[in-house]
């Protein structure tokens, strides 16, 4: 069993061995912090709507030449954890190496301390500030009008009205909801026992909406389903997450799916421990955890954001949206395990196609979960 085997520090060590080993060392600004701002800098607003089709963007955009470009990336958590951190770290390094970007970046910058690392970095004379975390948008938006010349970046879940003019807002809701339906789907279609469980860090808005559409996608595939969820409150406590996994299968659960960071060892580890239980992951392709009981990963590709995001600043304009998507390569499923029966696999390859197309539309969909849904294809 992995806890013999790979007990969770074991395998969190060896993450950081094998990602580490390759990994720069943090560069942190040198300049002086930020100066405090000459006015007040304006609290951001609660009005936020839906992304419409029109906001959505090509994977990537012409633009100049960016060799020499200078950008500062902040994670909230340790880049080589194997999930949500490593999925940004490694979309770094894809951008600094493609457009030949000079880099610098901070990583376990948590939320009370991001305002000043993201001052420090704007203060540091870099083009841009790519803050990797939904809980550095208050900051991000509060910060971005004393540094008028500096682009940032952040991601939201809708879209705030009037931002500063310096301010790209990478919208992930969309793709939560059309990830998380998909695995929904296959997770609906694989459970033999029809209960499914979610592990989860922090409700933020976007996995909340992820995991109704998980739901919504199971239930709609197969009306039996039940599904348990929990909220550990952190996405790193690999203990709380195994103990929640736990007592998800001991209700009955045989599939598992996560939103967590260094928690998805917990929960690998409790389901390595259970026969016939199975894995979705997310965030980067985590099949290698468990690679015979791994049914899919869902990820957001950051790569294509930033590959579309950096040539526009480069090109002079410093805010606007992009919203990630199945149609524009934003987020991901990946193939689905060997095996998977041949029929069921049939099955959700055709709804990834309708959702992709946007027949079947998620968003519209989320408020009624049978009435607004086509009949299930058969295979």
């Amino acid at each position: 069993m992995l806890s013999k085997r790979y007990p969770i520090l074991a395998i969190i060590l060896l993450v950081a061995v094998v990602l580490g080993s390759c990994a720069p060392a943090p560069a942190a600004p040198t300049e002086a912090p930020a100066p405090p701002p000459t006015e007040a800098a304006p609290a951001p607003t609660q009005a936020m709507e839906e992304p419409t089709a029109e906001m959505a963007a090509p994977t990537e955009a012409a633009g100049p030449d960016l060799a020499g470009m200078k950008v500062a990336f902040l994670f909230p958590g340790v880049v080589n954890d194997g999930s949500y951190n490593t999925l940004g770290y490694n979309a770094m390094l894809d951008v600094e190496k493609r457009f030949g970007l000079e880099v610098q970046w901070n990583e376990r910058v948590p939320p009370a301390e991001s305002p000043r690392v993201i001052g420090e970095f704007a203060a540091s004379g870099v083009d841009a500030v790519w803050a990797h975390s939904g809980t550095f948008f208050d900051p991000v938006i509060n910060t971005a009008p004393n540094f008028p010349d500096v682009s940032f970046v952040t991601y939201a879940g809708l879209l705030m009205e009037n931002p500063p003019p310096n301010v790209w807002q990478q919208l992930n809701l969309e793709a939560h909801r059309q990830m998380f339906f998909l695995t929904g789907v296959i997770a609906g279609l694989t459970t033999k026992s029809n209960v499914i469980g979610f592990v989860g860090g922090i409700e933020l808005t976007t996995y909340v909406e992820g995991l109704n559409s998980f739901e919504m996608g199971a239930k709609w595939v197969n009306p039996q389903v039940q599904l348990l969820r929990v909220w550990t409150g952190d996405f790193d406590d690999a203990a709380q997450a195994k103990e929640a996994t736990i007592g998800h299968i001991e209700q009955g659960a045989d599939v598992i799916a996560h939103a967590t960071n260094l928690g998805v060892y917990g929960i690998v580890e409790a389901i390595e421990e259970h026969e016939g239980v199975y894995f979705i992951g997310k965030d980067i392709d985590q099949s290698p955890l468990l690679p015979d009981r791994t049914l899919c990963s869902m990820y957001i590709d950051y790569s294509e954001a930033m590959g579309y995001v950096l040539p526009k600043v480069a090109a002079g304009e410093l805010g606007g949206v992009y919203v990630t998507s199945l149609a524009n390569g934003g987020t991901k499923v990946t193939d689905l395990a060997s095996f998977i029966p041949a029929d069921k696999a049939a099955v959700y390859n055709t709804i990834k196609e309708m959702v992709t197309s946007d027949e079947i539309n998620v968003r519209a969909a989320a408020a009624d979960v049978v009435g607004t849904l086509p009949p299930v294809p058969q295979p």
